[in-house]
């Protein structure tokens, strides 16, 4: 689990507002018991002051470091025994009024860390997760990964006849191939980056497919960033432009953007690669993006309706070089599975 620092803040302002409800739920809490049981606020008061009492008498036995004398270990011994029997008669009367023991204590979201998100220096279950929910949210495909898992994934979308000339399989086959290389890819994420490349036509379950691996590595605690191509590249005209009028210079498209999680997302999945209005813009944007996330070990997942052929004749030879000789390329067969499916409801 990696976190920009942007990410790392969003967490840690959740731990903020937790820890700020805690203490409001427990000052009403408190205000309530005292209400109803006076008794309660002397007991505090007795017990702040024996509080006090038992600092000075440490310091007072310990001095300038030299070592605590028989003498002197009695007085703090004497003064625990005090807040120890205020503590049992808070509790008694607590009980009294019918309330729980524990009621003044503050309540946590997670016990374990106590709603800070660490455990002896170390990150907390409980920030992981938070971790996986933020990485979830911001790849945009909360709702939809419920339904589009591998939980979800059936071979029997794909015909077993005929075979597939140019590979010598049925498309069939050719998935469950197709899978597990998705599975070798999942299993070695950590240990070496890696690219793969859908391709094939519509339908096919390409997307599907996108969503199931994204839906694994983001229940891992890694970060997914999930773009359908053509709203990728309007976002990154909308940035350059954007910072172009702020500058005051005309835009170009040149603009350096700074390292984000477009770089530094684990896995960035750019969907329907050729819907977009293709230009020198999209191209050079293109280029930089597989660049620099190779570059930087990160890995990168496109799916296309094009053939290689096409990806070759309309990205240059730069970027297709990039994306044939860098990427995992894994072919989609047989019929639009999306029509077969609603032909199999309406049946």
């Amino acid at each position: 689990m990696k976190l920009t620092n942007a990410q790392y803040d969003r967490i840690m302002r959740g731990y903020e507002y937790r820890q700020q409800r805690t203490r409001r739920e427990q000052t009403a809490r408190q205000e309530e018991v005292l209400s109803r049981i006076p008794r309660m606020r002397e007991l505090d008061e007795k017990a702040a002051a024996l509080s006090v009492e038992c600092a000075r008498s440490f310091l007072r036995q310990t001095g300038d470091g030299a070592a605590i004398t028989a003498a002197a270990a009695p007085d703090t011994a004497a003064l625990r025994r005090e807040l120890s029997a205020i503590s049992r008669e808070r509790r008694t009367l607590l009980s009294r009024y019918g309330y729980p023991e524990d009621y003044l204590d503050p309540i946590y979201e997670c016990p374990d860390c106590r709603d800070t998100g660490y455990i002896d220096g170390k990150p907390c279950h409980c920030m992981q997760q938070a971790a996986i929910d933020l990485f979830c949210t911001q790849s945009g495909l909360r709702d939809i990964l419920e339904q589009e898992n591998f939980s979800h994934f059936s071979f029997d979308c794909y015909p077993s006849t005929p075979v597939v000339r140019t590979i010598g399989k049925s498309p069939r086959e050719q998935m469950h191939y197709v899978v597990s290389v998705c599975r070798d890819f999942l299993e070695s994420f950590d240990e070496q980056s890696g690219n793969l490349l859908f391709y094939g036509g519509t339908g096919l379950g390409k997307t599907f497919l996108s969503h199931c691996i994204a839906y694994e590595l983001l229940n891992s605690a890694h970060s997914v960033l999930y773009y359908s191509s053509g709203d990728l590249f309007q976002k990154l005209g909308d940035v350059l432009f954007a910072r172009a009028e702020a500058a005051g210079v005309p835009s170009a498209g040149e603009s350096e953007l700074e390292p984000s999680l477009l770089f530094e997302s684990d896995l960035l999945i750019i969907d329907d690669l050729g819907s977009e209005l293709t230009n020198a813009f999209v191209i050079s944007q293109l280029f930089r993006i597989l660049n620099e996330r190779m570059n930087r070990k990160k890995s990168t997942l496109i799916s296309t309706n094009l053939s290689l052929a096409q990806l070759e004749d309309r990205y240059t030879q730069r970027v297709s070089s990039r994306l044939l000789s860098s990427f995992t390329l894994l072919g989609f067969y047989g019929d639009d599975i999306r029509i077969a499916q609603k032909l199999e409801r309406r049946a």
